[in-house]
C-alpha cells in the first residue's frame, strides 16, 4: 500500500475542491461524482484510439504526458512516481507506459483505502 505521497494528496485535494462547490450534495454523493468523472475520463481515453497506445497483448496504455494531464501534475513527477514504484507501469525502451486498466484499479484502490480519511476531511469543511 502506498503512503500518503504527493499524488494521493493531489487526488484528495481534487475531491475536496470539487466538494466545496457542491455543498448541497451528501459526502458519499460528492465522492461518487468524482469517481464517475474519473471513470468517464478513463473510458473516453480507452475508446479514443488516437490518444491511447495499444500493444499486441491487448494492453492499452497512457504515456507520461497523458498521466500528467490526467492527474494535473508535472511529467517529471509522473516519472519519479514510476521510478519509485508509486504508479503501475512498464517500460518500453526508455519510455514509461501506464496500462489504463492498472491505473484505474490503482486509483480505485487509493480511494477505497482512504475512504474514511476522505469522509473525515470532507465532513470538516
Amino acid at each position: 500500500m502506498l503512503g500518503r505521497g504527493d499524488l494521493e494528496k493531489h487526488i484528495l485535494d481534487l475531491i475536496l475542491i470539487s466538494s466545496k462547490r457542491r455543498k448541497s450534495m451528501t459526502i458519499p454523493e460528492q465522492i461518487l461524482e468524482e469517481l464517475i468523472k474519473t471513470n468517464e475520463l478513463l473510458e473516453s481515453q480507452i475508446t479514443n484510439e488516437n490518444k491511447v497506445y495499444s500493444f499486441e497483448e491487448g494492453i492499452k496504455a497512457y504515456d507520461v504526458k497523458q498521466i500528467a494531464e490526467l492527474f494535473d501534475i508535472a511529467p517529471n513527477t509522473v516519472r519519479r512516481y514510476a521510478q519509485t514504484g508509486k504508479l503501475p507501469h512498464f517500460k518500453l525502451g526508455d519510455k514509461y507506459m501506464f496500462p489504463i486498466e492498472d491505473i484505474y484499479n490503482w486509483m480505485k484502490k487509493q480511494v477505497d483505502s482512504n475512504e474514511d480519511h476522505i469522509l473525515h476531511l470532507v465532513s470538516n469543511l
